[in-house]
């Protein structure tokens, strides 16, 4: 496995935190310190699990997004790749979902469950679409 990527981390919970108007001190309230939460946020301390999952809790965030973005080793490769498939669907452009899927399918960051669930998923929107050609 990859360095784990502790600095993502801390700016997507900057970034969610900012977002919703919670302080530091607010978020930290009964989980931990104010000066933790600078940390982890400057990515400079890992937070421990529980630590985390109460973090997420607060924030209202799924823990899993929060791990993914410290364990896969292509996160942003991943999101942005999905981002890309929705945005094709939304304009009906099967053509492009095809050869995007086609690559992605083949590609060691979408070999696991989850990703392999995306790609069969996004195959059948271009199949019931009636869309077959290259």
């Amino acid at each position: 496995m990859g360095e784990f990527n502790f600095k993502n981390l801390g700016e997507s919970i900057h970034s969610i935190r900012v977002k919703l108007g919670i302080s530091q001190k607010d978020l930290a309230s009964g989980i931990c310190s104010q000066s933790q939460i600078s940390k982890i946020e400057t990515g400079e301390i890992s937070p421990y699990i529980h630590t985390l999952v109460n973090i997420s809790e607060r924030l209202g965030i799924n823990t899993n997004h929060f791990i993914n973005q410290i364990s896969k080793e292509h996160y942003e490769f991943v999101t942005q790749s999905k981002y890309r498939v929705r945005e094709h669907i939304k304009k009906k452009d099967y053509r492009e979902v095809k050869r995007i899927i086609s690559k992605l399918e083949k590609h060691p960051s979408f070999q696991n469950i989850e990703e392999k669930q995306f790609i069969s998923w996004h195959k059948g929107a271009f199949l019931l679409e009636g869309f077959s050609g290259t």
